[in-house]
Formats: C-alpha cells, sequence, structure tokens
C-alpha cells in the first residue's frame, strides 16, 4: 500500500513530460530554458503586484500610485496571491531533469546550475511577496498572526500547486470555472497520494522560503 501511494505521488510530479519529443541536445536545451523563463516571469508577477500596493509603506519608490479604490486594492491582493504558487511551483521542476538525462543523456547536467538559478530566483521572488503583502501586519507588531498567515500561505501553496502541477488546473479557473476547481480542491484533499504529495511540497516550500528569507532577502533588502 505505502509503495503503491509512492509511485502515485511520483506521478503526480512527473504530469508532464517535456522531452518526450525532443530528439537533439540543443533543441531539449532550448525548450528547457524556454519554460524555465516563463516559469520564472509567472513566478516574479506577485512582486510587481505587491510592490504595486505596498512600495510606499516600506519605503520603496515604485512608478505606479497604487490604487485608491479599496475594492480594486483587494482584487489586486486576491490576483497577487492566486499567482503566488506559481514561485514555489518551479521547486517540482527539477523532476524534469531526470526525463532530460534519459532523453539527452550525461549532457542535461548543463541544466542543473540553471535550475539551481531559476529555483533561487523564485524563492527570492516568493519571499518578497510575502515580505510586501505582510508589511502592514508586521508594522502593527501581530508576530504570532504573521506566522499563522505564513504558514497557511505555504499550505495554500501546497494545495495550489498540486492542482496545477497533477491535475493541470489554471490560476484563472478560479474565476472562469470554479466548480472545476472545486471538484480539484476535494480530490486533493481526500486522495491519499495527493495528500502525500501536499505535505512534501508543504515542507519544501517551508524550508526554501525560510532560507531565501534570512539568507537571500533580509540582508539585501533591509528596508522590506
Amino acid at each position: 500500500m505505502r509503495q503503491h501511494i509512492w509511485h502515485d505521488v511520483l506521478d503526480q510530479f512527473r504530469t508532464v513530460e517535456f522531452y518526450h519529443n525532443q530528439t537533439t541536445v540543443l533543441s531539449s536545451l532550448g525548450h528547457s530554458l524556454g519554460w524555465m523563463l516563463g516559469n520564472t516571469l509567472l513566478a516574479w508577477i506577485p512582486v510587481g503586484l505587491a510592490l504595486w500596493l505596498f512600495a510606499g509603506r516600506v519605503g520603496v519608490n515604485f512608478p505606479i500610485a497604487p490604487p485608491r479604490s479599496r475594492t480594486l486594492h483587494w482584487l489586486v491582493i486576491a490576483v497577487t496571491i492566486a499567482f503566488l504558487p506559481n514561485a514555489p511551483y518551479l521547486l517540482t521542476d527539477i523532476v524534469h531533469l531526470d526525463s532530460a538525462i534519459r532523453n539527452i543523456g550525461p549532457r542535461a547536467w548543463l541544466l542543473l546550475p540553471i535550475y539551481v538559478l531559476v529555483i533561487g530566483s523564485a524563492l527570492i521572488a516568493y519571499a518578497l511577496t510575502l515580505r510586501l503583502l505582510l508589511a502592514p501586519v508586521v508594522a502593527r507588531g501581530y508576530v504570532k498572526l504573521v506566522a499563522v498567515l505564513l504558514v497557511s500561505t505555504h499550505l495554500a501553496c501546497a494545495i495550489g500547486i498540486q492542482l496545477g502541477r497533477a491535475q493541470r488546473l489554471n490560476s484563472w479557473w478560479f474565476v472562469t470555472r470554479p466548480l472545476r476547481v472545486l471538484e480539484g480542491l476535494s480530490h486533493a484533499l481526500t486522495d491519499p497520494a495527493s495528500q502525500l504529495f501536499i505535505v512534501i511540497v508543504f515542507v519544501a516550500t517551508t524550508v526554501g522560503h525560510i532560507f531565501a528569507d534570512r539568507v537571500l532577502v533580509k540582508d539585501r533588502f533591509p528596508q522590506l
């Protein structure tokens, strides 16, 4: 039973094979760089949105004034949170290195430094976004609330990654296909393999955030 669950978990990580139609080293490397760049841009969208909202509160100059409408303000926060899982999502992309090795051989290890840079960039984006979003809470001294919100965010992202990675749901489906999202959420929370997947990603996201926040962000962005 345990082996069956672990097999299902690995299948969830490997839902999409990016290399099955790649026949040359150059095309495989080019394809890898393409989706890495795309996913990295998605990971940094929440940073831009959070800066738009809270740059003034943390003493950072931003060229666009924040929205004056409270409704628009909360709408932007909702969009930011919806895109937030794209950053830790990149942690799970490391599984595609195995596919690259099987298809293009040892030269696939040329991708490893790029994976490290991409994942590092995503973790920085994740840590920056959370610092910006939580800046008003930190300013009020609600330390315990900050901890609760961080843990809740990591867990929500882990669930979101399961929905995106294993079930191939998109962020905008919360608006366009809410019933499909609810169906996927129900499966994620009741299926044993999906639950284990969520736990693994939650731990990886938590550890990655702690590392990025304390080592890569805290000293370099003291104003946050």
